[in-house]
């Protein structure tokens, strides 16, 4: 006799919570490709803790100096929400090193550990099984000299002998281990042999109270969240798990499955999670962000398909109930809801039902013709869209119209109409198609342009390495050094990586193996000490490398800056990198198109980054999400290309793809006798090319934002991310008064970061540190802009203001006008090229507490160094505040005045 289950999830019968020990940011970091900078491991962090595991094991400190900076920075930041754990072998040298990096944590936790097989004990460690019990007894005993909580492993357990093993961790537990973690470090158990593994070590925890048993287990076999589970039945009291189960080889038990299994089957485990499961799908698409690994369309809770359905028969099934298809409400995970895509296995009810939704109405004669031609036209494509419904709706009513009579308008118009004008951003995804979308694939894009820099490059380097491929076109690609350089003069000397003091070995082997690749691969390489070195997103226009027409990728989020030229210019991942290195190709979904219109003109004191913080403002960290922005409008067409490159740089702080600007005759000035830009009649030619490249008059955008420039104030940031923008006249909100509950909180938690307070006015804000420079804002008129405000002024007392240009070339330039004079002498400092304090992993960081005025672009937390606050701002600006010492209107020193 079988049992129904007639309900998505069980009645919570809870006996016992499980601990969640999440290892995303030590195990799951360990995969090829996804590794995280520090700032990045923060911010992971941090949505772990309000995601609500209990245990966050941040690294393995004695890794790498970086590393363990990463586990002392988490330590310190999460205070007592969450036990912070770092990973050490049984060793007394990790074992110290651990502690020091956790010395600052609230609840910290060392987490050591020992093979128990035969395979290791003969091939890797070379032990005897008393010299294994021996080391872990001193190893787990001197570790509780250092904290109360230890973690002890032994690796590759459901290979070991069961009777030594468990000999090994009763030393362990005498010597006083407080959390046994069984590895399936290969994901070999099957789990009922799980299970049973679980069951003896249960039995033998509980010969001493308080400790706690663990599931750790791999994936190679796709078993780990079925054998994390068994473990669960079997009385483990924790599960290690990662967020989108990511991890060596084939990956970890998944954090969301894992959970939402627990949920979903509560009384069937009778046992339970604290997790805020709401938080579960923001927290894998950040994990898939900050590593660049896309999140797989068919991944169980998180996956697109996971909460999608295009079956009619599963589709009228969800339109009558929910329940009938879907176990896990989707707004439980943190998912808006259900979707229903329409394709060739779509029925009529959820036709009608979109039908509807679009305010489109097929008389009930015509439906059955309607559906029929829906059919015809789903045999040929993925998925229909709303632009397709509409056409066919259009269509059918023209067919109905009596001859000789003009068809009735249609209530509603497509986004895309088949018959309208293209967008600059369709003329030029279409010249790039390889190979059009199919049900299974993406489209295939040609890139013209990839550029590289040491971060993200080195995984996908050893990717082609490891399956013997070359670089397809390494002309096409250049690499620079940017983010890990440092700009120090003093201490980057003459700027070659030969004689480069060592200010931090990880950063300094990330510079020697991009020189060390791109040897081996062909790739053009603007090291340090090449007269052409810089930002990547900063040598690239001012090279001509950049051109109207293009597509441009690379390594980074703010490759939207190429876009000021008429380029289709956006960031892919680590793994993106390897696809376009070895083919010259990358796999893209379409964007839709959304129109930013400013008309109007900017008055003095506003600039370009006003414009755009104005416009993110308008449009919300989210707002441009799925779309390429076109920025269109006269004030547009009034900037310079330097301002233009400022508004598309900081395009995906609004979400977007992409930013784009029809190329006119500034785009053509700007580019004329450039190394790389066409010359003779190569230049003519591209001029007739490049004209062509503006939107038709009949093109349509699926959605449009205006801004009036003249209204436009400077901007400045009070919160965590770029969208907190005001007018610097303005003060900080009350999220008391603002009405979405989502909104309340995250206003909250940034002005608690912020230490900012309700209807506090920005200006007159003290301050510590002012940062002039990054792919945003750190080309020539930036620093002109910054030094007309300096010039005959000195820095306030105790402000620190830094002045990086954003390439060699910019610093040339400005040392030919002496604006570095005009810095030195106000007493900012002047740097070399390189990122800097923008990112804040090359040497070039805010201490904890200090709060800077910066020209940058994101302002998260730690994003300038952990503990560090930042408030987005113009040049101006940033200059005005560095001589008041507190956040200035730069229109004050301007003109004397403010209108």
């Amino acid at each position: 006799m079988t049992t129904a289950l007639h309900t998505s999830t069980d009645t919570p019968s809870i006996t016992r919570r499980v601990l969640v020990f999440d290892t995303t940011l030590r195990d799951g970091e360990q995969a090829p490709g996804c590794t995280m900078s520090i700032d990045q491991k923060i911010t992971v962090a941090e949505q772990l803790a309000r995601l609500g595991v209990d245990v966050i094991e941040a690294g393995f400190p004695a890794a790498s100096s970086g590393e363990a900076r990463a586990v002392a920075a988490i330590a310190e930041r999460l205070g007592d929400a969450v036990v912070v754990c770092g990973l050490a072998r049984a060793k007394r040298d990790d074992i110290a090193t651990c502690a020091r990096a956790l010395d600052r944590a609230a609840r910290p936790r060392i987490h050591t550990f020992l093979a128990t097989s035969d395979v290791h004990l003969a091939h890797k460690l070379q032990m005897s099984r008393s010299e294994v019990i021996d080391q872990v007894s001193m190893a787990v005993a001197f570790a509780r000299t250092l904290v109360d909580d230890v973690e002890f492993s032994p690796e590759d357990a459901s290979r070991s002998d069961a009777v030594f093993m468990l000999e090994v961790l009763r030393a362990a537990v005498q010597a006083g281990a407080t959390t046994l973690n069984i590895p399936d470090t290969v994901g070999y158990a099957m789990p009922d042999e799980y299970g049973a593994l679980i069951r003896r070590v249960h039995a033998l925890a509980e010969e001493t109270s308080g400790v706690v048993v663990s599931t750790h287990c791999h994936d190679d076999l796709g078993l780990a969240v079925a054998n994390s589970l068994a473990g669960v039945r079997a009385g483990a009291g924790q599960v290690e798990c990662t967020v989108n189960g990511i991890g060596e080889r084939a990956g970890n038990a998944s954090l969301e499955e894992i959970v939402m299994a627990l949920a979903t089957r509560s009384t069937f485990f009778g046992a339970a999670t604290k997790v805020n499961t709401r938080e579960i799908l923001r927290t894998s698409r950040l994990v898939s962000s900050c590593i660049g690994v896309p999140v797989p369309p068919n991944k169980a809770v998180v996956g697109a398909n996971a909460i999608a359905h295009e079956d009619g028969i599963h589709q009228d099934g969800m339109l009558k109930d929910r329940a009938t298809y879907e176990i896990i409400d989707p707004t439980a995970v943190g998912c808006a809801g259900t979707e229903l895509v329409l394709g060739k296995h779509s029925g009529r009810n959820a036709v009608r039902r979109r039908l509807s939704e679009l305010s489109i109405a097929v008389p009930d004669a015509r439906i059955e013709a309607f559906f029929a031609e829906f059919k015809r036209l789903a045999d040929t494509r993925k998925v229909v869209g709303d632009a397709d419904l509409v056409a066919l709706a259009n269509a059918s009513a023209t067919s109905d119209e009596p001859e000789g009579r003009a068809p009735a308008p249609s209530t509603r118009h497509a986004p895309e109409h088949a018959r309208s004008g293209r967008t600059l951003f369709d003329k030029v995804w279409d010249a790039h198609v390889v190979r059009r979308a199919t049900a299974s694939t993406p489209t295939v894009l040609y890139v013209d342009l990839h550029l590289v820099h040491e971060v993200t490059s080195a995984q996908a380097f050893a990717e082609l390495r490891q399956r013997g491929l070359a670089a397809r076109r390494p002309t096409n690609t250049i690499a620079t050094m940017d983010h890990s350089t440092p700009t120090d003069h003093a201490v980057s000397g003459r700027r070659a990586l030969a004689v480069l003091p060592t200010l931090d070995a990880s950063a300094r082997r990330q510079l020697e193996t991009l020189e060390e690749n791109c040897n081996e691969f062909g790739i053009p390489l603007f090291a340090l000490g090449d007269e052409r070195q810089g930002i990547v997103h900063v040598i690239g226009p001012e090279l001509g490398l950049t051109q109207p027409g293009m597509t441009v990728v690379c390594g980074d989020s703010h490759t939207s800056t190429h876009g000021a030229f008429g380029a289709l210019a956006f960031g892919i991942g680590t793994s993106q990198v390897a696809h376009v290195l070895a083919t010259q190709c990358v796999l893209q979904n379409r964007p839709k198109r959304l129109e930013v219109r400013v008309d109007g003109h900017l008055t003095p004191g506003v600039s370009a980054k006003d414009v755009i913080l104005a416009a993110i403002a308008k449009l919300g960290v989210g707002g441009g999400t799925g779309h390429v922005i076109e920025y269109r409008g006269t004030a547009i067409r009034a900037l310079s290309m330097e301002e233009r490159m400022t508004i598309c740089n900081m395009s995906i702080e609004a979400g977007a793809r992409a930013g784009m600007i029809a190329p006119d005759d500034t785009t053509f000035e700007y580019l004329a006798g450039r190394p790389y830009a066409p010359r003779e009649s190569e230049w003519e030619s591209a001029i007739a090319r490049w004209r062509q490249l503006r939107s038709d008059d009949d093109a349509r955008f699926d959605a449009t934002v205006t801004l009036d420039a003249t209204s436009l104030l400077p901007m400045i940031t009070y919160g965590t991310h770029p969208g907190t923008a005001l007018p610097i006249t303005g003060h900080v909100p009350d999220p008391d008064r603002v009405a979405a509950s989502d909104d309340r909180d995250a206003i909250r938690q940034a002005l608690a970061y912020m230490h900012l307070t309700p209807g506090q006015p920005l200006l007159g804000t003290p301050i510590d540190v002012v940062f002039l420079g990054s792919c945003t804002n750190s080309r020539l008129s930036d620093l002109r802009a910054a030094a007309h405000i300096l010039r005959h002024r000195r820095v306030a007392p105790g402000v620190r203001m830094l002045v990086v240009p954003g390439s060699q070339a910019v610093k040339r330039a400005a040392e030919a006008e002496r604006l570095d004079r005009v810095f030195l002498e106000a007493g900012a400092e002047w740097r070399d090229a390189g990122c800097s304090m923008c990112i804040a992993m090359n040497g070039d960081a805010l201490r904890p507490g200090q709060i800077a005025v910066s020209t940058s672009n994101r302002n998260f937390e730690g994003r300038q160094g952990a503990g560090g606050r930042t408030l987005l701002a113009s040049p101006l600006t940033a200059a005005a505040t560095a001589v008041a010492g507190v956040v200035a209107d730069p229109r004050l020193m301007l003109n004397g005045s403010v209108a």
